[in-house]
């Protein structure tokens, strides 16, 4: 599905979210969250997903073998990082 989309259309449309400037609005918030990204991602790379936890407090990363889907790609790497990381969260109310 993504193959056959123009790629100026799909990077685009990813673009201000792969940027560093889009954790500013976790900044504040502080959430734990785990950012999930593909090594072979052409829209989101690594460096971006870096540049993201780097810009926010509590944010890990994990990288799984996949492009931008890695979900369907690596689905098992996929819900074991997911797992993984609800297992570790710490809990608040």
């Amino acid at each position: 599905m993504v193959a056959a989309c123009a790629p100026r259309a799909t990077s685009g449309a990813a673009a201000p979210c792969a940027t560093p400037t889009c954790a500013g609005s976790f900044r504040d918030q502080s959430p734990t969250l785990v950012l999930l990204i593909g090594t072979d991602d052409p829209v989101t790379t690594v460096a971006d997903g870096e540049a993201l936890r780097d810009g926010i407090p509590r944010a890990r990363l994990a990288t799984l073998r996949a492009a931008h889907l890695s979900n369907i790609e690596q689905a098992d790497a996929f819900t074991a990082a997911v797992s993984d990381f609800l297992s570790a969260r710490e809990v608040t109310s």
